[in-house]
């Protein structure tokens, strides 16, 4: 416990799934947590729920493929906690298709997974950099590694996390920024679910 006790950290996609409970995880170890979310009944629930269990926390409404809304976020997140520490990539979406993608398919893959979280550090890492250093986490997947049947859109933009990763940690080490990516297998999460069903 207090692990993250005086830490700010920005979690996207936070409102469900590994980013709720990460979320959750950070607040019970001492961090105020912004749940920037593009979902606002989930996003507000999330926060909600952590701030009644008398923890800190702060829903922004967030886009990540918007850099208005991104900007904006960050801009709250300071207002709110005076700093930010930690960034957690999380938002995702899963558009899963093979060679036959379409471009109104491969867009929003490219603009949230790919987009999204080089938007939201440019926007972060300068808070970060106020604060004497801090810690980025790419939400990358398996799926970064191995091929699957039918998932090209979607294994490309997590093969592109692990490379966005490298980069950064190699550009931002001196500034005090650690970069890592966490790379989950399959997670029980709504959405995984969804897609279960969808799948048959």
């Amino acid at each position: 416990m207090n692990r993250l006790k005086a830490k700010v950290a920005v979690i996207t996609g936070a409102g469900a799934g590994i980013g709720r409970a990460t979320a959750d995880l950070f607040a019970e170890e001492g961090a105020a947590v912004v749940i920037a979310e593009r979902d606002e009944s989930t996003g507000r629930a999330a926060a909600e729920q952590i701030n009644k269990a008398g923890r800190k926390a702060l829903f922004v409404r967030t886009d990540v493929s918007d850099e208005a809304s991104v900007a904006h976020m960050a801009a709250e997140a300071v207002a709110a906690f005076g700093a930010i520490h930690v960034l957690v990539n999380n938002a995702a979406i899963f558009i899963l298709k093979g060679i036959d993608a379409t471009p109104e398919e491969w867009r929003p893959m490219l603009d949230i997974n790919i987009m999204g979280p080089a938007l939201v550090a440019k926007h972060v890492v300068p808070a970060i950099r106020q604060a004497g250093g801090g810690s980025i986490v790419n939400l990358a997947s398996i799926s970064s590694f191995i091929a699957q049947p039918n998932y090209v859109t979607y294994n490309t933009t997590k093969a592109a996390i692990l490379g966005m990763t490298r980069c950064m940690a190699l550009d931002l080490a001196p500034d005090n920024i650690r970069v890592n990516s966490v790379c989950p297998g399959v997670v029980w999460t709504q959405i995984v679910a969804i897609q279960a069903e969808a799948m048959g």
